[in-house]
């Protein structure tokens, strides 16, 4: 299962690394794509005035790690 977030609720529990794979003003959407992939997470966030939706999958010590993952 998913768990949609803010980014502010995100950030305040982890300190690591991520991959992010979408951004869309979508939700459903951004769910829907989060179902594909382990340990995806959906952030809510507000860019330039408009609604926006993160998908981003992992949690990685490194920087190396979300590179390697994400190739």
């Amino acid at each position: 299962a998913t768990v949609s977030q803010t980014v502010e609720e995100w950030l305040a529990v982890n300190s690591g690394y991520t991959v992010q794979v979408m951004a869309t003003t979508d939700e459903a959407e951004a769910n829907r794509v989060a179902r594909r992939y382990d340990a995806a997470r959906v952030i809510h966030a507000a860019r330039q005035n408009k609604e926006k939706y993160l998908v981003v999958v992992g949690e990685f010590e490194t920087l190396m790690q979300a590179k390697d993952r994400a190739s």
